[in-house]
């Protein structure tokens, strides 16, 4: 198997990993389950008024999944600062107060499968990207050293 080709395997495994934590839920609260990874895209800009980074991190692997090959060293960048800037999820104590219910209803007790599966479609996203960008990567380090 080429590097190419098993780079657009895994480009294809992290863009079907990202789809699914979509369909999964994110975090587990203490009255069951938490949002979904959907609703997590959609309303998760929110965090950054907080100081949260993590949302950061999909704008940048949606734009690694459509400009991998084109791009592959600047996805390799901007796809190692999203993991980076996707650890800051640990951070999230609560989803909201409701003052209808126990303060505590919407505190986040861990994470659920769509938070694994979305952090994995990152990581596979800077390996595919990785493995794009080393051809280019290793003549430049042949020219430098020679």
């Amino acid at each position: 198997m080429s590097p190419t080709s098993t780079a657009d395997f895994l480009r294809k495994g992290a863009i079907a990993a990202y789809i699914s934590s979509l369909i999964f839920p994110a975090y587990q609260i203490r009255f069951g389950m938490g949002p979904f990874g959907i609703e997590a895209l959609l309303l998760g800009w929110v965090t950054l008024f907080s100081a949260m980074t993590a949302w950061l991190a999909n704008p940048i692997v949606i734009f690694c999944f459509f400009n991998m090959k084109a791009t592959p060293r600047l996805c390799t960048v901007i796809g190692a600062l999203a993991l980076l800037a996707a650890h800051d999820f640990h951070n999230i104590k609560t989803l909201g107060f409701d003052s209808n219910r126990d303060k505590y209803a919407n505190e986040v007790l861990g994470i659920n499968a769509g938070c694994y599966l979305w952090l994995a479609s990152l990581a596979i996203s800077f390996v595919a990207s990785a493995i794009y960008a080393w051809p280019s990567v290793r003549s430049s380090l042949k020219r430098v050293c020679t």
